[in-house]
């Protein structure tokens, strides 16, 4: 696809990003170009034809879901139960790959938790943090957002690079979970679901679901092979690295919106609490970079 020289970093040259994308369904496509490049990120017109999936966006409001704090991580189990079924269902209605389908969370205490009741159905899908996906694609995506006290706000749920991150990592359907009333009050979270389905809970998305997608019609698509690193586009490369810009070039700029975040954040860092929201950049007092709690081994990136 083509590419184009975003903006210059806080401490270095330009970096390009991708105008033409060949992984997302347009629907989510959509939603990331609209939210984080001005509309201006394209779908290839291959994979445009190639998805064709009836649901591609939908938002599951869990409103009395409660967060709870666990080792300076967060949990949610209400919203971790519906993630749950909604994974059942793309397994065993839709006919989807266990291998095909990821669930994403921001937080390792909620992925430790989701882990367990993955188990407990016996379905093989993979849980990961949301900074161990970048680079990686799913055909199915289930976000698990988490938070859930508007008073309490949304820690870095609401940093850009994560949220683009986590937005595009899906081919055919990007299922977030979470609290609307708490999302919606940030700006990039706002957009976002505008361009999504919304449903009153999971089991309300999946009446729609079955009303909607034919039983077993994810298993054509399902991949012979386990999961593949995909196509890396402009949130993988803001997200984890800076490229030197090309001599020449000439196509038009695409800025990533709230983009000024120092290059030297480290995004693995999974320590926001209730007592107050870390700054983008600003680690709290005491913080050890070298002492992330994504090297507890549980979380496979190869």
């Amino acid at each position: 696809g083509g590419a184009a020289a975003g903006p210059s970093g806080p401490s270095g040259p330009a970096q390009f990003m991708l105008t033409e994308q060949y992984r997302m369904h347009p629907t989510i496509n959509k939603i990331v170009s609209s939210t984080f490049y001005f509309s201006k990120l394209l779908t290839a017109a291959p994979t445009t034809k190639q998805r064709q999936y009836p649901m591609p966006a939908s938002f599951v409001d869990v409103p009395h879901a409660r967060e709870e704090f666990v080792d300076r991580s967060c949990l949610n189990k209400a919203e971790a139960e519906q993630v749950v079924q909604l994974a059942c269902h793309a397994v065993h209605y839709q006919g989807f790959a266990p291998h095909s389908i990821n669930i994403l969370t921001f937080y390792n205490a909620q992925r430790d938790y989701l882990e367990r009741l993955i188990k407990r159905e016996a379905i093989d899908v993979q849980v990961l943090s949301v900074d161990s996906m970048q680079g990686r694609e799913a055909d199915v995506i289930l976000l698990s957002c988490v938070r859930a006290d508007p008073a309490a706000g949304l820690g870095f749920v609401a940093d850009p690079r994560r949220v683009n991150v986590a937005l595009s990592r899906a081919r055919e359907s990007l299922v977030v979970v979470g609290s609307a009333q708490c999302l919606q009050v940030e700006r990039i979270w706002h957009s976002a679901l505008k361009g999504m389905q919304r449903f009153n809970g999971a089991p309300a998305c999946i009446a729609a679901l079955e009303a909607a997608v034919p039983r077993g019609w994810g298993a054509p698509r399902q991949a012979i092979s386990p999961p593949r690193r995909g196509e890396r586009t402009s949130a993988d490369r803001e997200f984890e690295e800076e490229l030197a810009p090309a001599p020449e070039v000439t196509a038009a700029k695409i800025e990533q919106r709230d983009s000024g975040i120092p290059d030297d954040w480290d995004a693995s860092d999974d320590d926001d609490d209730a007592a107050g929201d870390v700054g983008v950049g600003d680690p709290p007092e005491g913080w050890d970079e070298e002492s992330s709690d994504e090297e507890d081994g549980k979380v496979a990136v190869s």
